[in-house]
C-alpha cells in the first residue's frame, strides 16, 4: 500500500522535495557560519583551539577548567576531546 502511494507522487513533486531539503541544508550551514562569525570564532581558530587543548590534555599538567579558560573552549568540548 505504501509503495502504491509512493508511486502516485509525481516526479516533479519528488524533485521539489529534494530541492527544498537541499535549500534547507544550505541555509542551516550558512546560519552556522554566520553564528560563528558573530561570535568571533573562525573555523581555523576553532581548530587551532582544539589542537592546543589536545596537546595540553596529553601533557597532563592542566585541569580541564584551566584548559577551557586558556583556549576559550567550553567544558563540554574539552571533555569530548579528552574522551577521544
Amino acid at each position: 500500500m505504501a509503495l502504491k502511494a509512493y508511486n502516485k507522487v509525481s516526479e516533479e513533486e519528488r524533485a521539489w522535495a529534494y530541492h527544498l531539503s537541499m535549500d534547507r541544508a544550505e541555509a542551516d550551514y550558512n546560519n552556522g557560519i554566520m553564528l560563528a562569525k558573530q561570535n568571533g570564532i573562525s573555523l581555523g581558530e576553532q581548530q587551532h583551539a582544539c589542537d592546543m587543548a589536545r596537546r595540553m590534555l596529553s601533557k597532563g599538567k592542566y585541569s580541564l577548567e584551566e584548559i577551557a579558560e586558556m583556549t576559550g573552549l567550553s567544558m563540554e568540548k574539552i571533555q569530548s576531546l579528552q574522551e577521544v
